[in-house]
């Protein structure tokens, strides 16, 4: 990628922005999720949507039981207790 000078003695990477297909399919799966399957997001748990939909979206081409193994090895030694669920935020 190619730099190009930003300020005295820096430089910037510029970057291409994803194709729009990309984009598009993931904001697709977040959609599909959202209006079907949870019907409503606050903002206060919004950044853990996203996450969940991130994973759903990373793992889109492997199959369901490698999925599942992606998952539980995600969670292997971490506990979250309700109470300390709206704390951490």
């Amino acid at each position: 990628m190619p730099f190009t000078p930003a300020s005295k003695g820096t430089a910037v990477r510029q970057c291409a922005p994803p194709p729009a297909n990309t984009v598009e399919g993931y904001f697709s799966i977040l959609k599909r999720g959202i209006m079907g399957t949870f019907h409503h997001v606050s903002k206060q748990h919004l950044g853990r949507y996203l996450d969940e939909f991130d994973f759903r979206y990373n793992a889109r081409d492997t199959s369901d039981g490698e999925r599942a193994e992606l998952a539980v090895k995600g969670v292997v030694g971490k506990r979250l207790m309700y109470r300390d669920s709206y704390l951490a935020l």
